[in-house]
């Protein structure tokens, strides 16, 4: 009996729950760490719209560094320790971050986190997919609903922990991160990985000649090509309204409040806008399959309907900006899974983390040119001109995207 016991305790837990339970903690850690930190920086420190727009473009100039070659680190050594790398990385970055209110210390934590997430991004799908032996796009769809509900709970931490210090909320974050890390070590299973052959060749010449294999892929594949381009739209997008929807929503009548009730009811509605997506997102998680024309379809929809909620939200009208902003926010969560899930079809195994990285590393390279770009109309001329812009350029995503569905087949 006592052996029995043993073995059951050392038994692995099931791939597909591990990686789930990792876009759970993702939501949990990022959730929290985003609502306290955003609301530290607006309310507390009352930072500038560009300079917040600064503390994203520095970040993501570190991803769009980063991405490729730890792409390539898990591809080549572990993805699993990859993972694990990444969470630590950020956890430190996360409990740092409130040491100092001074923006150069504080864009430090921020290049730290970007570098950290790098590791992480692509390697979780690539691990997953390799350890069950197939590609799933539903498995990919159930992990941002799990994501969704790890946002919810990470918020209602917020909401309960910022009554005694916001700052200490953000460095709660990371203690979270760091624990998950430990755990992650100790039980994440790494069975059907198979490093790339290095054998007569250096580390060095081995990275290198994964990158320019994932490389190739991505740029003879049409329907890739025609997604990085868009990724980059859309995330020249996003880098806008992550940064200034906080501060669109006081300039059209959010409650100005001190920073533990601004975060109670910002948290409030952000509670709300991932409630009404989760019986989307698990609808998708369900009827999700590997058709092209179907995701070209899904995305097309979606984007228009991200669009439309942006230029709502360059309304003067709060209710309209309200009604914009959950718009945008839920069919955005949708979109990143539906080209992560397509990206990973089309990734041979032993390059798939690094394939899926240079869908990462178009989103951080958007979000550079999005951040300057609005960010320096946002500061020169309006923040809802800056909205109204973004919702223009989100028009121009829908047509690059609408390009897959001109043909009989998208490949």
């Amino acid at each position: 009996m006592t052996a029995r016991i043993r073995l059951r305790r050392s038994t692995a837990p099931d791939p597909r729950f591990v990686y789930r339970l990792n876009g759970f903690m993702q939501g949990v850690s990022f959730g929290a760490f985003g609502l306290a930190a955003v609301v530290w920086w607006v309310v507390d420190l009352e930072l500038s719209p560009l300079r917040l727009i600064v503390l994203g473009t520095v970040m993501e100039g570190m991803v769009l560094l980063s991405e490729s070659p730890t792409g390539v680190v898990a591809d080549v050594f572990s993805r699993k320790w990859s993972i694990v790398a990444s969470w630590v990385i950020m956890g430190i970055s996360q409990l740092l971050t409130p040491v100092s209110d001074l923006l150069p210390v504080i864009l430090i934590w921020q290049t730290l986190w970007g570098f950290g997430y790098t590791f992480q991004s692509g390697a979780d799908t690539a691990w997953v997919t390799d350890e069950i032996g197939e590609e799933d796009d539903s498995l990919v769809m159930s992990k941002a609903v799990a994501t969704a509900v790890g946002v919810i709970v990470g918020i209602v931490g917020v909401m309960i922990v910022s009554r005694w210090s916001l700052t200490g909320t953000i460095s709660a974050s990371g203690l979270v991160a760091l624990c998950f890390a430990v755990w992650l070590a100790m039980r994440m299973p790494e069975t059907n990985f198979t490093p790339v052959d290095r054998v007569d060749r250096s580390t060095s010449s081995a990275m290198v000649d994964t990158w320019r294999r994932g490389f190739t892929l991505v740029r003879k594949v049409r329907v890739t090509r025609i997604l990085i381009v868009a990724t980059v739209m859309v995330s020249m997008v996003n880098e806008l309204v992550d940064r200034l929807d906080f501060v669109r929503m006081r300039d059209v009548g959010f409650p100005d409040l001190n920073g533990a009730d601004s975060a109670t009811l910002f948290g409030a509605v952000w509670i709300g806008m991932t409630l009404l997506g989760l019986p989307i997102m698990i609808f998708f998680s369900r009827a999700a399959e590997q058709s092209d024309r179907r995701s070209a379809r899904l995305v097309v929809g979606l984007l228009g309907l991200s669009a439309i909620g942006v230029a709502l939200m360059a309304t003067n009208v709060f209710v309209l900006a309200l009604l914009g902003w959950v718009l945008r926010d839920v069919f955005r969560e949708l979109v990143e899974p539906v080209g992560e899930a397509w990206f990973n079809r089309y990734a041979e195994s032993d390059i798939r983390a690094t394939v899926i990285s240079f869908r990462t590393q178009s989103m951080a390279l958007g979000e550079i040119f999005g951040g300057l770009c609005f960010g320096l109309v946002a500061e020169l001329l309006s923040v809802r001109l800056a909205f109204v812009a973004g919702a223009g350029l989100l028009a121009l995503a829908v047509l690059q995207v609408s390009r897959l569905l001109r043909v009989e087949t998208v490949t």
